[in-house]
């Protein structure tokens, strides 16, 4: 083989590369660790002089043979190729990449140019090729676990119900986390401190929702609004990194799932707070108790929702913000604790607080601040139409309110989805496929929902 690119083992001749020498002085190079840096450096530079994959590939196995015709200095190979393939290598080598210089590595060896290299060089850098792999992955996954959104994602696949059976339970939940709502909105018309101080109204307020929030943790119920940022994650999560058909169907299966999954969610949560606030309405007029809230008050509950009005779009918005920082303050504490249990807690704490603290502290500092929840509202609404009566509800405009209760559940899941999924897609840095593409795999998930893995997506 004519090359003057040999090196000093049986059958090959020595060549007059300039590099060599450099490269043989440099299998022990000084402990210093700019010394070190440079002669990596070097030996990098000298590999990438290559032309070529196939070129750069006989140099880097050349460099192997040199450092394995070295007896004498053979313990410090394997460290030193370690040093060697950080440099050469990016930090985080994917799957994508290690498959492909493996097959590169392949290809090179069968070719005849290259027949100098050895077997046990093939060997040697797959072996450290995978110790990078396995080394990385573990990085990753260590990152991934103390980042807020692998709770989130966890807690987001488990709120997607995928089966039948999935379904019900979730719906047989989200009534019992209604019909906890329904106490939740009794307990702030029955709040004792309603007219005290501003601090007393916003602890007092805040207990009541984190109580309640806490109650439906413990007994396994469910509120549908916590939902949407967790499984935000949970779908950007799913996205796949190369966008083929199975994918992509995967994907929009996902979706689909998801979608059908809040609503069972939201609709056990309103039928059951709709239908617990007439029982109680109905239960105090049977025994002479007057109504809660007062005439005044359903009034005035029922105009603060009105669709017409931009403070029920603007406060909706708002509150959906609020549900998204809820959901990413318990992915941080989980992050710090290492605990589900506590993760739970805090959200619960947290959603609860920022529910009762901003309402008063907008009125305490004259700024333009409420909350628009679309569970608590929904009760409340209804409260007051029992409180005044159908025919006097109607009058005092409970069909602009029910336009409104509409316009706050869409921003409320929306807004709350959206801040979550964008902030998870910038993390994770992931490229999402065209809407267009999307929407095609999900009308053909929802037409053949029998079996969906029959046919590919389309893209």
């Amino acid at each position: 083989m004519r090359t003057n690119e040999t090196a000093v083992i049986p059958g090959l001749r020595l060549g007059k590369n300039p590099m060599l020498p450099r490269l043989l002085e440099g299998v022990e190079p000084s402990s210093a660790s700019s010394a070190r840096r440079e002669w990596l450096s070097s030996v990098v530079a000298w590999v990438n002089k290559g032309a070529g994959t196939a070129a750069r590939i006989r140099r880097f196995y050349l460099l192997l043979d040199l450092l394995e015709a070295q007896p004498e200095r053979r313990a410090r190979v394997a460290r030193t190729f370690q040093d060697i393939l950080d440099e050469f290598l990016p930090p985080r080598p994917t799957e994508g990449l290690a498959d492909h210089l493996r097959q590169a590595f392949q290809n090179a060896g069968r070719k005849s140019q290259v027949r100098f290299l050895t077997r046990r060089s093939l060997e040697r850098c797959c072996e450290i090729l995978e110790l990078r792999l396995n080394q990385s992955r573990a990085r990753m996954k260590a990152a991934a676990e103390a980042s807020p959104f692998d709770y989130l994602r966890r807690i987001g696949e488990h709120c997607i119900a995928r089966t039948a059976t999935e379904r019900n339970r979730l719906f047989l939940a989200a009534l019992g986390g209604g019909l906890v709502t329904c106490g939740t909105i009794l307990g702030k018309f029955w709040n004792p401190f309603a007219h005290s101080s501003p601090l007393a109204q916003a602890v007092s307020l805040s207990l009541n929702y984190s109580l309640s929030f806490l109650l439906m943790q413990a007994l396994g119920f469910t509120l549908a609004t916590k939902q949407p940022a967790m499984s935000a994650v949970a779908i950007s999560r799913a996205i796949p990194r190369r966008f083929c058909p199975e994918g992509l169907l995967a994907l929009a299966r996902t979706i689909v799932q998801a979608i059908k999954s809040q609503a069972v969610a939201i609709s056990g949560n309103l039928l059951a707070v709709v239908a617990a606030a007439w029982a109680v309405q109905s239960l105090l007029h049977a025994n002479g108790v007057s109504a809660v809230p007062d005439a005044a008050k359903s009034r005035e509950l029922l105009a603060q929702l009105d669709f017409f009005q931009p403070s029920t779009i603007g406060f909706a918005a708002f509150t959906g913000v609020l549900l998204w920082l809820s959901c990413l303050i318990s992915g941080w504490v989980r992050s710090r604790v290492k605990s589900d249990r506590i993760a739970g807690i805090s959200l619960c704490v947290a959603l609860g607080t920022l529910l009762g603290t901003v309402p008063v502290l907008g009125k305490l500092l004259g700024l333009p601040l409420d909350v628009r929840h679309i569970t608590l509202s929904t009760g409340s609404v209804f409260l007051a139409a029992g409180s005044l009566g159908l025919q006097s509800a109607l009058q005092a405009g409970l069909l602009k309110a029910v336009l409104g209760l509409g316009a706050v559940a869409v921003l409320n899941f929306g807004v709350a989805f959206a801040c979550s999924w964008n902030l998870s897609i910038r993390f994770h840095r992931v490229r999402v496929p065209r809407l267009g593409l999307l929407l095609q795999n999900c009308f053909q998930v929802l037409l053949a929902p029998t079996n969906p893995t029959t046919q590919g997506g389309v893209r």
